[in-house]
Formats: structure tokens, sequence, C-alpha cells
């Protein structure tokens, strides 16, 4: 493959969810959870409707798509951070040469995360307005920094027993029907042919860097990584690894042993690598016996930081993992920051990174995404199709810049909560449910002009007129939420907003107030192939186990307005917890975990039978040892398909 092109400097990092990261892909076809429409509006609560009401009410259900937002979407702490490597000293040691940050460390805005690039030095993360003059004293003989980033947002045979087995198409395509589509027979990545060579993977370690997983799923449980070096709940770090009871992974989000997922995705990834198998229950993943990692570096709303994937990654090269799953992507990125550094030390410790390739049916080779996009010899960056054999509608592809193609549209796997609830028509479109505040207090409910069954939610502006400046409008409602364990909630909408200085944001807050507390916030201009782009993501802890109210906030300066924001399909669905859940879903996010499988029982075959193959070994295995399709000659860079039995029966090595 040609080196990757590079993205140019001072851009800020968008989240994939896919790692996402989630959104979904444009496509008409494919529709979001509920057929549900935008409000039907009370003037008395400032929402005016002209709306005719004639909404789609029909719309189906088929699942959850996982995918980047390729967009600019800003941190929801109040304050945005940047990473600067020090080469001179501890943290303590650092801070009493400027005083300015003192009062910032005891207040916590700057923060030590550890010795990562080099034993002589750490990362500093540093609250963004404050770097001014530490970047100052980069230059001269006495240099502090080393190196400055933006802590960068990334927005994840013989058949088994197991009961819902025939639906992974993925595993073994007879043509069956999933979620309306019908595929086409042996359209699949050869996984149940694969399973009479080798079943299982537990001679290799795979880490699944995510929102966390469902450590109690009845279909995961049991192929969980365990430290044995550590003794539980002994409240002392026995293996000196610098984590107390790290038994099964780590949180690099609260800092703690508990990789728990409070988003679903990063489970429904570790269900596609090691759902248990033969176990009469749920799925199958393509190791049926596996020791996964979990690593939680990615937030209840799907997205992480540089600073907690860099971690992450670390600790999976300090705990011996052989394979990397990175489900996530980013806009933001270059070779040589410090994610590619931590990619790189992975790629000097002997593991294979895989990487999904991103969610907006865009050519990476034009702009990249991160970090599947880094030119380094250990990533396999990872496209999906579908069970027709076609590149999925959503998938991100590139000639030479993605490497291969694996399942991942309409994923079956696990999943940590049941549906408990969820938002009817009924209610979406109640105007009395809806309140708007702030200035100006009104918003409007349209009818769009492209398609005549939608009912829009518009700024107070309307959807072809520019929004005012000084604005700072809210509308919302509210949620009841307090039986639910997670809200996820999914959207189509139209943003034209000036950037940087104005946005749109998702918002959440406490009962019986006005909403205030971000969860994304969006800054530009996005329009979808169909004039919409789908957001999706949830909120579980602080913000359920009560009336919630949720909305959406336009916030604008003095100068240079745009069209603003239109939103239309919201879904939102009540989720209570949940060890034994399944659920489809779509995404470069679901193809990546079929190769990061795939190179786990490679190299389980290879610890096994003393083939002595490298890391890169195996990935070239995977390569070249694939399933030829005219569909994707020209947008893939091998133009093939992930195929496990030709990969395995292959793996010989010099």
């Amino acid at each position: 493959m040609q080196p990757r092109p590079q993205s140019g400097p001072g851009r800020l990092l968008v989240p994939l969810l896919c790692i996402t990261l989630f959104a979904c892909e444009n496509s008409d076809d494919v529709n979001p959870w509920l057929a549900a429409i935008l409000l039907l509006q009370a003037p008395s609560n400032g929402l005016i409707n002209n709306c005719n009401q004639a909404a789609d009410q029909n719309r189906s259900d088929p699942g959850v798509s996982f995918s980047d937002y390729r967009m600019r979407i800003q941190s929801n702490a109040e304050n945005q951070y940047v990473l600067l490597e020090s080469s001179k000293g501890n943290l303590e040691s650092i801070v009493a040469q400027y005083p300015r940050l003192q009062a910032d460390q005891k207040n916590g805005n700057i923060q030590s995360i550890g010795h990562f690039t080099k034993a002589d030095s750490q990362i500093i993360r540093v609250r963004s307005d404050l770097t001014a003059a530490l970047t100052r004293s980069r230059s001269g003989s006495n240099q502090t920094w080393r190196y400055l980033q933006p802590d960068y947002a990334y927005t994840i045979a013989v058949a088994p027993n197991d009961p819902d087995y025939t639906r992974q198409w993925g595993h073994k395509n007879t043509g069956q029907t999933v979620a309306g589509q019908t595929g086409i027979s042996g359209i699949d990545s050869k996984v149940e042919e694969a399973w009479s060579v080798r079943t299982g993977c537990i001679e290799a370690v795979v880490a699944v860097i995510d929102t966390g997983i469902d450590l109690t799923h009845i279909d995961l449980a049991a192929n969980l990584w365990t430290n044995t070096g550590e003794i539980p709940g002994n409240g002392i770090d026995d293996d000196a690894n610098g984590y107390v009871d790290d038994i099964h992974g780590w949180d690099f989000v609260k800092n703690d042993s508990d990789p728990t997922d409070e988003h679903g995705h990063g489970t429904h990834v570790a269900g596609i690598i090691g759902g248990v198998g033969n176990n009469a229950s749920g799925v199958s993943g393509v190791c049926q016996s596996a020791r996964i990692m979990p690593v939680r570096a990615l937030g209840e709303t799907g997205i992480g930081f540089t600073s907690s994937i860099v971690q992450a990654i670390d600790y999976a090269i300090q705990n011996h993992a052989n394979v990397i799953n990175l489900s996530l992507s980013g806009l933001e990125g270059s070779d040589g920051d410090l994610l590619y550094q931590a990619i790189d030390r992975a790629r000097t410790n002997n593991i294979l990174v895989i990487a999904a390739a991103g969610n907006s049916h865009k050519n990476n080779d034009l702009e990249s995404v991160y970090p599947a996009s880094y030119n380094l010899a250990n990533i396999i960056a990872v496209a999906a199709v579908d069970n027709s054999g076609n590149l999925a509608s959503f998938s991100n592809y590139g000639s030479t810049t993605v490497d291969i193609a694996a399942p991942g549209s309409n994923i079956y796997s696990t999943w940590p909560y049941s549906t408990s609830g969820q938002i009817s028509d009924t209610y979406i479109n109640n105007p009395e449910q809806w309140q708007a505040a702030g200035t100006p207090g009104m918003w409007l409910i349209e009818t769009m002009n492209d398609s005549g069954r939608y009912c829009v939610l518009s700024d107070p502006s309307g959807d072809a007129a520019e929004y005012g400046p000084g604005w700072n409008t809210t509308a919302y409602t509210t949620v009841p939420a307090q039986s639910a364990a997670a809200v996820h909630y999914r959207f189509d909408m139209k943003l034209n907003v000036h950037s940087p200085t104005d946005s749109m944001a998702i918002v959440a807050g406490t009962e019986g107030q006005i909403p205030d507390s971000l969860f994304l916030r969006f800054s530009g201009d996005y329009f979808g192939q169909s004039g919409w782009v789908t957001i999706s993501s949830a909120f579980t802890n602080p913000y359920v186990g009560k009336h919630t109210p949720f909305g959406f906030q336009l916030l604008s300066d003095s100068a240079n307005q745009a069209n603003g924001l239109s939103v239309r399909n919201l879904n939102i669905k009540l989720y209570s917890n949940s060890d034994s859940s399944f659920l489809n879903a779509s995404g470069t996010s679901m193809a990546a975990p079929y190769v990061a499988a795939a190179a786990t029982l490679l190299q389980a075959h290879n610890v096994a039978n003393s083939r002595g193959c490298s890391m890169l070994d195996i990935k070239a295995k995977i390569l070249g040892h694939s399933t030829s399709l005219a569909s994707l000659a020209g947008l893939i860079g091998s133009g093939r398909m992930l195929n496990v039995k030709d990969a395995l029966d292959n793996l010989t090595c010099p």
C-alpha cells in the first residue's frame, strides 16, 4: 500500500463511534429505531406550529448503526484540553516553574496522565487556555515541552448450538434475511469453515479498547481476560503494573478497575470477537473461547480522547495483548502524533492493531480518518460489506488507505441492555411535551420542502432563514427515564452554523429545569448526501432514574450567521440493564472486530502449533488469503473480503 495522506494541522478531531461514536449512515433505506418525527407545538410553550402533520408513521426498526459524525465535535467539558509531553521532571517540579498553574493543579485542571513515550518524560493534560505561556517555553536551551497537541476526540466447521447463530450471516451466509435484507449465499467470512480447524483463541489475548464490556453478560463473562497476577478486591497492586485490582482490565474514563460498558458499543464489538460458543445461548463469536481484555477509553456518549486511548493502548501493551481492536475514529491526526506513537509502540511489541475505516461513505485516500489512516505497518484498516457482498452504504473506502472489508451491516451480537420503553409517536408529536427557552424563546415546527411527510423542528429562524446574533436558545422535552438504566436517542439533523464561534448542542439537565449539561456540541456546515446526517448516542447516570429534560441548544455570537439547525425523526428508547440481550448493529465498528477475531484465531493457532509467525506475517495472511469481490475493486486496497478459513489454512511462515 502507498503512504497514507495526512490531514493538515489545526483541525478539531471528531469521533466515530464507530467508535463512536454513534451516528449512522445517511441513506433513507436505513431507518432510525422508530418511525417518529418531531413535534407538534403549542404556542404557549414557545413552539410555533406550521406543519401539515403528514408524517411517515410506519418506518421500521432495523437495530442500531454505529458510525462517526465526520464533524467537528467538541468536548462535553466546559474547557478544552491539550496534551504536553514534558522532558523536565515530574508534574510538581514543572508546576513550580509556572505559578499560574499552581491553582489549576489544585482544582484538577492540570494533571499527569502517565509516562508514555520515553522513560524520562510524561504526558500532562492541561486546560487549553493555560497553554500560551507554556508553548513559548519550547524555545531556547531550557526547553520544557517536547510535544504539544490537542486532546483529540475520537468518536467502535460445525455450527454451534447457540440459538441465534443463524442470524450471524457474517459467519455463514445461507441467503437468510436479516433486518429485511436478503443475503447472497456464500458472502461471508468463512468462519464456520474455519471452525473445522480451530474454534478457540485462548492462546492469544485480544484487547477491546472501547466503551467497556458488560462483564456479566452470559455470552461474554466466561471469555474475559483475567489478570492472574492480581488478587481480587484486596486493594493492592499485586503485580506492580500500576493498576490496583485490575482483574478484568481497566477503565481509563473513570480511572478505576471496573471497565463496565455504559453505552453498548464495546459489548457488541466483544461479542463479535468472542461471544461464548456452544453454550446453548445467544450467539457465538468468531473465537468460541477467548481471552478478551476490556479496556474502557470511550465514555457513555461513545466519545473518547487521545489521553484515554493512548493510556489504554499502553495498558494493552504492558499486559501482553496480541491484538488490539479500535472500533473508533476521528478526523484529526498526523503521523508522529501521540496516538501514532502509542500504536507504533504496539508494533515494536509485535501487536496487530485493527482499526475501523469510518462510516461516512467517504474516500479515506482524500481525507484521512484516524487511527485507520496512520502509515504504520501493524494497522489493518477495515471497511464494511453487506450480506450481498457490496460495500455497505455507510462504509468509508480507499484504494491506498483501507486494507480489507468484513461483514459490518446488520450484525447480531451481545448487548448490555433490554428495551424497557420507547417514546411513542403520540408522545413525540404532543405539543404540550415540548418547551422553548432562552433568547429567542421560540422554535418552529415546519413541513420540509424536500419531503412533505416530515414535520421538522427548526431553530427560531426557520429552515430557510438565517439565525440571529447573540442567540442562546433551547428547545427541550422531558424524558420519563425514572426506571431506565440508559437512554438512547437518535435523530436526523441539518446544521449550518458559523465555526467555531456558533454551535448546536445536545443537552440534558436536572428535573424541572432548563437543560444545560452538554453531551455533544457541533460547529460547522453538515449535510449528508440526502441533506441530512443521522446522530445517535446515549446517556446514563446521572441523567437516568428521574424525569430528564433533554433537547437542543443553539448558540451564536454577534457576527457571521448561517441557516442554523433543523431536526427530524427523533427517536428515544429507554433501556434497563440485562446480561442476556442481543442486538443488530451496523458500522465499520462491527467489521473491524471480525478481522481482530481472525487475527486472534490465527495467533492462537500460531502459538499452539509453533508456526513462528510474527503479527506482520499474520496480517499478510489475512490480506493475501481472502475472497476477491468485484464490488470492492478500486475501493479497497486488496479488493477483498475477509476469509478466515483461507487465512488459517495458509498460516505457514519461513
